[in-house]
């Protein structure tokens, strides 16, 4: 008998951004006292903490992260205890403040979402236990507004679909980051008919935010995964390399010499994409 592949997220590779470990001019900033203010970073969707790629500002990193789920930010605040440069919210970032449900997946809690999963080719529903809760959402602006949070330099956002609600309620926080770290796809739904990365482009390129660099894996359909199966091919080198992109991490930041030097190119922005709403 032919055992039953693995799970999807256990074989495939994890992915992240390009980072330069060595950071010799942060470092050197850091170390002579250059940094007369913090460096604030929104992390939404901040489930296993925020990138340890910060901590090399030491004590100028300042971190405001949300999550949806109660138990991650539990951990977080104990974790943290004691420390005024973190703070854990368990609130949820969308376009609108209220209340909405949420899917949590007891077997993959990273996959969590708002939105409901229906039936898939990738063979990932057969890995979830979702149980429906009810979480707190909140405008990022709201936020900003009332004092809870101060303006970012950098905004992180990873909260699986949710993403084009949570740059809809930051429209004025948006205005002044200097970057922004997304999950992205290139598949089209209802909710976005022109496309994930397309509609969350399109935003950012309101606020001046242009791709700057990517990185992403590849997701088999779950048919050829069960054809490798049946070789005995389940490891990460046989899956690694096939099927279509997948997920996406994507880094958009402003370009301030473009800005500066090629004015003509930003004014006409806002005009062409009244379509996002």
């Amino acid at each position: 008998m032919i055992d039953k592949p693995p799970p999807l997220q256990q074989v495939l590779p994890g992915m992240d951004l390009h980072l330069n470990y060595a950071a010799p001019f942060t470092r050197w900033a850091v170390e002579r006292g250059v940094m007369h203010q913090p460096f604030v970073v929104v992390d939404v969707g901040v489930q296993g903490g925020e990138n340890p790629r910060w901590h090399v500002l030491g004590d100028h990193l300042v971190v405001y992260g949300f999550d949806a789920i109660e138990e991650v930010i539990n951990d977080l605040q104990r974790q943290s205890a004691g420390d005024r440069n973190r703070h854990y919210y368990w609130l949820a970032a969308g376009d609108a403040d209220g209340e909405r449900s949420f899917y949590f997946n007891a077997t993959d809690p990273c996959s969590s979402s708002f939105y409901e999963q229906g039936v898939d080719r990738f063979g990932l529903l057969e890995h979830r236990r979702d149980q429906a809760r009810t979480v707190t959402v909140r405008r990022l602006d709201t936020l900003l507004a009332d004092g809870t949070i101060a303006q970012p330099d950098f905004l992180k956002c990873d909260v699986e679909g949710f993403e084009k609600d949570v740059f809809l309620g930051a429209r004025e926080m948006l205005r002044s980051v200097l970057a922004v770290e997304s999950e992205t796809n290139f598949d089209i739904s209802p909710t976005y008919p022109m496309g994930h990365f397309g509609t969350l482009q399109q935003l950012l390129l309101d606020a001046h935010l242009l791709t700057f660099d990517l990185s992403y894996n590849r997701v088999p359909r779950a048919s050829f995964v069960r054809a490798l199966a049946s070789k005995g091919r389940t490891d990460r080198a046989a899956l690694a390399d096939l099927g279509k992109p997948a997920t996406l991490n994507v880094l958009f930041c402003r370009d301030l010499i473009a800005e500066a030097d090629h004015q003509e190119n930003y004014s006409p922005l806002a005009s062409h994409r009244g379509w996002i709403s």
